[in-house]
């Protein structure tokens, strides 16, 4: 809860862009993880939701929020085809369901299903040079860097 998350290529984005400034240290991010996660679509403004325990800055703490990679498209992207810059999502805590029967019968908006896998960002930034792979000019963008992400 009050977390923000993203897509593959979204996500991508965000780590190329975070672990090269060195602001996942100043963060203390250590892992990456991967989640099934389901959303009620109708997506509201995307909130900057950090921290541990999260707090989400932003005017919908309901909804799960939804903006393109870095907010580059109009309106933020929170309506838009992101595939080739991928999204970013916030899931606001009162929005979080209890079950996926609630999240069926409109009493939440999101839900997770479960979690995947788990890994050490040291994984994908020093045993697979994911940081060499951000900084390679490419189309699609960061295409090398998301599949070692992957």
């Amino acid at each position: 809860s009050d977390q923000d998350t993203a897509d593959e290529l979204g996500d991508t984005v965000f780590t190329c862009f975070d672990v090269s400034r060195g602001g996942t240290k100043e963060d203390h991010y250590g892992v990456i993880s991967h989640y099934k996660i389901s959303v009620d679509t109708r997506f509201g403004q995307y909130a900057l939701c950090n921290g541990y325990p999260g707090i989400c800055v932003g005017f919908d703490d309901y909804n799960v929020g939804r903006e393109a990679s870095l907010g580059i498209r109009p309106n933020g992207g929170q309506c838009s085809d992101n595939e080739d810059i991928g999204s970013w999502y916030s899931f606001p805590r009162k929005g979080r369901c209890a079950s996926m029967d609630d999240l069926k019968d409109g009493k939440c908006t999101w839900f997770v299903e479960k979690r995947i896998k788990t890994v050490n960002l040291t994984c994908p930034f020093d045993t697979h040079k994911m940081l060499e792979a951000c900084k390679i000019q490419e189309a699609p963008i960061f295409g090398t860097a998301q599949k070692i992400f992957r």
